[in-house]
């Protein structure tokens, strides 16, 4: 389609393809924004690549140790999918979930934010933060 095209779907009342735009730019910033919370509390180095194109997907590899194939293999159109897929599916492994939860990340819409929240902002191998409080002290009575 044509930028002329677009203009004038938008400009008849056919806002599909703003609305679209739209969510596809916020879910990449969210996702972006994931993998670089989820790459600074691994440690690991370069988080902001999690926001540049294509070394977004490098650095996701980058986090579950992949060998380099696996970004090699991003650039072969039928594979790319499944190394993603497999990708985010070895980070929720890593994460402490089950593996099949980072393949929802397949899934369209409401799993491109689901997903990489819950990897980033739900960590199960982190140890869970107590909080003790002292114990109240008793009150004795005065004895007269």
């Amino acid at each position: 389609m044509q930028k002329s095209e677009f203009l004038t779907q938008l400009r008849a009342g056919d806002p599909s393809h703003a609305i679209f735009s739209i969510y596809f730019f916020l879910a990449y910033i969210f996702i972006a924004g994931c993998l670089q919370k989820i790459g600074k509390e691994m440690g690991k180095k370069h988080s902001y690549w999690a926001w540049i194109p294509l070394l977004n997907l490098y650095y996701l590899c980058e986090l579950v140790d992949a060998p380099t194939l696996y970004f090699i293999g991003i650039f072969i159109p039928p594979i790319t999918v499944l190394i993603v897929v497999a990708a985010w599916g070895l980070l929720s492994q890593e994460r402490g979930h089950q593996r099949w939860f980072g393949w929802l990340i397949v899934l369209p819409l409401p799993f491109w934010f689901f997903t990489p929240y819950i990897l980033a902002f739900k960590n199960r191998n982190q140890k869970p933060i107590i909080v003790e409080f002292p114990a109240p002290k008793k009150h004795k009575p005065e004895e007269n």
